[in-house]
């Protein structure tokens, strides 16, 4: 819900996105697939144009709630016994 309100961002790019798509020391995520829903299921596909395919800034309340939710699911996955997530850039 936070990037939601954070950016510009379409719904199905918003549910595109994967924690490679994030950059939280640049403040910003890399918008490169969307997820559509056709007549007999969901599928991820890559942005129309050139232009969909782009960068977009965070605010700092974003990114403050997408490094607490990267903490939170990360101690989750340890106690499931799952260990850590290989970090990403920024996280």
């Amino acid at each position: 819900m936070v990037l939601a309100l954070a950016n510009g961002a379409r719904r199905g790019e918003l549910l595109g996105l994967r924690w490679q798509d994030v950059d939280m020391d640049k403040a910003e995520i890399r918008i490169e697939r969307s997820v559509e829903q056709t007549a007999k299921s969901i599928r991820v596909k890559s942005p129309k144009s050139r232009a969909g395919r782009r960068s977009v800034s965070l605010p700092a309340f974003a990114v403050a709630e997408l490094r607490l939710h990267w903490k939170r699911l990360q101690e989750r996955r340890l106690a499931l016994g799952l260990g850590k997530s290989a970090p990403s850039s920024g996280h």
